[in-house]
């Protein structure tokens, strides 16, 4: 158990190693005068779902492709299911129209098109897929820009170069050592990778993602929230992957069933803002999301 809870302790410096990078980013990027929806859409992505990144470049680069996707997918379920249902569960909220006609079908379209990409190639992303995804990424980053409800929020930090190196020293050797661990502990226990990836790290990656939703409701800002998950979750899929394609091949085989559910929940969360009360997720709402999410985990364990 030891290498779990110091897996468990290098993610959480992990998590917050980011969040200090992507704030001296932010404000870097500002001083060369980048504009503002760029630094509002790019890097509140980035500052969420940069853990995942991290995490899961360092499982491809010590040869561990499972324990990678796994990961990643089990973010955006993470992300989709448990965060959006426990804050509807805690606090319903009123979607924006954008949000309801928008964004959320878009976040559909874009699981949809990944999956078709992955299928394309035979169930494995190479490099030439890898390419393809960022030029999807990029050209939906143009495509939200008319749409764009995060670039208000930013807060621009003092830019001090020692703390963004420092900052990027520590993420490097952090996301080693908390990959390094959480391998050491799936051997040690004869837990599989896959598990590892999409119930512990993915579980521990997305805290950004839930400390956002949760704090942007609880002030009436579920656009924010909203916002946030559903850039990360494209982020995740077409980014991520695509990056960790470009170290080795990535080979989807035996994470059907967990595509299918991630493109139903995604599906389900279409639905379920267009039905009932108008663009508001209840409880009611909540709960289906939780649901999926346990169906979610029984299939990591029993299948």
């Amino acid at each position: 158990m030891a290498n779990l809870l110091l897996a468990i302790v290098f993610l959480l410096v992990l998590i917050k190693s980011c969040d200090i990078l992507v704030n001296q980013a932010t404000s870097l990027a500002k001083r060369f005068k980048v504009s503002n929806f760029i630094i509002g859409f790019v890097f509140v992505a980035l500052g969420t779902s940069l853990p995942e990144l991290i995490a899961s470049g360092h499982s491809m680069l010590f040869g561990h492709p499972s324990l990678a996707i796994s990961s990643i997918i089990g973010s955006n379920v993470v992300n989709l299911c448990l965060i959006l249902g426990a804050v509807a569960c805690y606090k319903g909220f009123k979607l924006s129209t954008i949000d309801a006609h928008y964004n959320l079908p878009l976040n559909f379209i874009a699981t949809l098109l990944f999956i078709f990409i992955a299928f394309l190639g035979n169930q494995t992303i190479t490099w030439i897929s890898g390419v393809i995804m960022l030029t999807v990424y990029f050209a939906l980053t143009v495509f939200v820009n008319d749409h764009n409800h995060v670039v208000s929020q930013i807060k621009y930090h003092k830019l001090n170069w020692l703390t963004l190196g420092l900052s990027l020293v520590v993420i490097v050797f952090a996301g080693k050592f908390a990959v390094e661990n959480l391998l050491a502990f799936a051997t040690e226990f004869g837990v599989g990778e896959t598990v590892v990836g999409a119930i512990i790290a993915a579980l521990i990656t997305s805290l950004p993602e839930f400390i956002t939703a949760m704090v942007a409701v609880r002030k009436g800002n579920a656009e924010l929230g909203v916002g946030s998950i559903i850039g990360s979750n494209i982020f995740n899929l077409f980014f991520v992957i695509a990056i960790c394609s470009f170290i080795n091949p990535i080979n989807l085989v035996g994470f059907g069933d967990e595509l299918l559910l991630l493109a139903v929940a995604t599906l389900s969360s279409v639905i379920l803002a267009l039905s009932g009360k108008r663009y508001y997720f209840s409880r009611n709402e909540g709960l289906v999301l939780l649901l999926f999410y346990l169906v979610f985990l029984y299939l990591q364990v029993h299948i």
